[in-house]
């Protein structure tokens, strides 16, 4: 960082209140962006007119306060979404995390697969619930610190498996179900895992980092299906698009 942080910072939804003074002080932005956070109020800190790296000690004439708009600082509401084409079958679960600017435009994290094949984790980025044509419902189960979460770097629709920010990689923390010992029969937490028993070990480890209140348990625990509900074969090419990830059927 060196003249360009305080078109940088702009640019990144901050706004920059400079006076001129001398003084040598040792840059760490992430303090500064973490006090934040914590006391809501602005922490002056010395910008360097000179190229150099960060951080480091440097002789400055730019003294700024960094200060954020509501929009960005805001906690999000994370949502669980129900998707389910009929009521024989299933409910694919999905968490969907919303971007700053935007709370009907976010990031869907799911898994998808099946239980005869396995599942694997899956990013859907730039994502609005309100468009898909597939029936779903929508419950709101906490609020998550913005300090987590990372949006996507442009506006593009897409599909990923890397995650970004920390509530993603808590994602990538829990392992994905993998082939059934017992498709067949009746859904549990060891043999027969699908996404919803998925979904409901992720929310417990957003609550165990203490992303999450540990409310959002018990709301995502209410929405499950019965174990045997939507258990056994289906009818071919039912469910393959379930969810919007290619779920296939009896997830």
């Amino acid at each position: 960082m060196h003249l360009s942080l305080l078109t940088a910072l702009t640019q990144s939804n901050c706004q920059i209140l400079t006076i001129q003074q001398y003084s040598n002080i040792h840059l760490n932005l992430n303090d500064k962006v973490s006090f934040f956070k914590k006391h809501h109020q602005p922490l002056f800190f010395e910008i360097s007119t000179a190229a150099c790296p960060l951080p480091y000690t440097v002789h400055a004439r730019v003294q700024a306060a960094l200060t954020f708009p509501s929009s960005a600082m805001a906690p999000r509401t994370v949502s669980l979404i129900l998707y389910r084409n009929a009521a024989t079958q299933r409910a694919h679960f999905a968490i969907f995390i919303p971007s700053a600017a935007n709370q009907d435009l976010g990031t869907i994290i799911h898994v998808i697969g099946a239980p005869m094949a396995g599942y694997q984790l899956e990013f859907k980025r730039n994502y609005s619930p309100a468009l898909t044509q597939q029936p779903h419902t929508r419950y709101k189960i906490g609020q998550i610190d913005s300090q987590y979460i990372v949006d996507a770097a442009n506006d593009a629709p897409g599909k990923d498996s890397t995650p970004k920010g920390a509530v993603e990689l808590a994602a990538g923390q829990v392992p994905p179900p993998g082939i059934s010992q017992s498709f067949l029969g009746p859904v549990d937490d060891t043999r027969n895992k699908r996404c919803q028993e998925w979904t409901m070990e992720y929310v417990r480890h957003l609550v165990h980092l203490q992303y999450l209140d540990a409310g959002a348990i018990q709301i995502v625990q209410s929405k499950r299906d019965p174990p045997t509900h939507g258990v056994g074969l289906q009818p071919l090419g039912r469910g393959q698009e379930l969810g919007g990830g290619g779920q296939a059927a009896g997830t």
